[in-house]
């Protein structure tokens, strides 16, 4: 009886390790690389969290892991990881410093970037110039970016000069004042909307507050105070004109918002081209 005991148990142990198997490095990364040919990121994850578990020297393995997280948009996440495998920045591989500055930018860690820029080793001065450069855009300070590019050689970085494009957008489509946008719809209805270039919108308000404001116009000029209909248009005027007034501050805010997300989209579209 003992005999066939122990038989079981070892039986039962030799098919524990062979199951074990399945999850060593080699299959995990292999099954991670399938996964992540078919976009199953989340999966992608868990396995590659288990690579790291067994091979927790293995820098490519973190450099797929916190792409992953990058492409899977687990921002912040991916920034814990990076902050756990590389406490100290300066000796980030070249194969995650990339990464980890992207998902600095859209955790809007404007000084963490700043600082991961001058104290890398791995990037080098070029790429340090560019970088420097794109996160200017992405803070969209016109003065900073100005001062910034004039600064770098474009003789020496060639690769610099790739953001001309960028450079003429800042300098011609200034950023919209909210507060000036609601002052202008104040003053003529639909003019602060044309401010903020939502030509559309700015023409309507004012069609529809000008016709309500004769509408009640007319009203009370045939039966005056004791117009009924005076008063509805009056009331839609008044409903209008300060839909108007608060429309030409969100438009401002959007332009300025939409601006802002086109320049960084491509100013991060250029370093990742000159990265090439």
């Amino acid at each position: 009886m003992q005999k066939w005991l122990l038989i079981l148990v070892l039986f039962t142990l030799q098919k524990m390790s062979y199951s074990q198997n399945l999850f060593d490095f080699d299959k995990t990364t292999q099954y991670a690389q399938y996964l992540f040919k078919t976009k199953q990121y989340k999966l992608v994850i868990e396995e590659l969290e288990r690579a790291v578990y067994l091979s927790p020297d293995n820098d490519s393995i973190k450099s797929v892991l916190i792409k992953t997280y990058l492409i899977d948009e687990q921002y912040s996440e991916g920034y814990n990881r990076c902050k756990i495998f590389y406490p100290e920045t300066s000796n980030l591989p070249n194969s995650i410093s990339n990464t980890y500055l992207t998902l600095l930018i859209k955790l809007n860690k404007w000084e963490e970037a700043r600082y991961l820029i001058a104290s890398c080793n791995s990037l080098s001065d070029e790429m340090k110039k560019n970088y420097e450069i794109s996160l200017a855009f992405h803070i969209y300070d016109v003065k900073y970016i100005e001062n910034i590019y004039l600064k770098n050689d474009t003789l020496k970085y060639p690769s610099i000069l790739s953001f001309d494009p960028l450079v003429k957008i800042v300098e011609n489509e200034k950023l919209k004042r909210p507060g000036l946008a609601a002052g202008l719809s104040t003053i003529v209805p639909g003019l602060g909307k044309i401010y903020a270039k939502d030509y559309k919108d700015g023409i309507v308000s004012f069609v529809f507050v000008s016709l309500s404001a004769w509408q009640s116009y007319r009203g009370f000029e045939k039966r005056g105070t004791k117009s009924v209909y005076g008063y509805i248009y009056g009331g839609l005027t008044l409903a209008f004109y300060s839909g108007n007034i608060f429309g030409a501050y969100k438009s401002a805010k959007k332009y300025n918002r939409e601006l802002k997300a086109e320049v960084s989209s491509r100013a991060s579209k250029i370093v990742s081209e000159n990265l090439k």
